[in-house]
């Protein structure tokens, strides 16, 4: 077996693309497989600007999520993997 490391720039993945594409899932009650979700998760990352609206676009999104389980581990993803960009002086909404 071998591992091969790379490093992957969030920045350039297009963040609008992945947004639409998971926002038409949820709207359309489509089901999210497991690629989804990663993809949801990490989603507020791949913006290099407006970080903070793309949290709260993100995790409005999620809460739009028929299943709870599966909106209560992708808003927990989305707050832990960009906890440090997350602006903690905003009153939240």
């Amino acid at each position: 077996m071998q591992l091969q490391v790379s490093q992957v720039f969030l920045s350039k993945f297009n963040g609008n693309k992945l947004y639409n594409e998971i926002a038409d899932k949820i709207h359309n009650n489509l089901p999210l497989d497991d690629e989804d979700v990663m993809r949801f998760i990490i989603l507020p990352l791949t913006q290099a600007d407006n970080r903070q609206d793309f949290i709260e676009n993100a995790v409005n999104l999620a809460k739009k999520i028929n299943d709870e389980d599966v909106q209560s581990f992708i808003i927990a993803g989305i707050l832990s993997a960009s906890d440090k960009f997350i602006d903690k002086s905003i009153q939240s909404k």
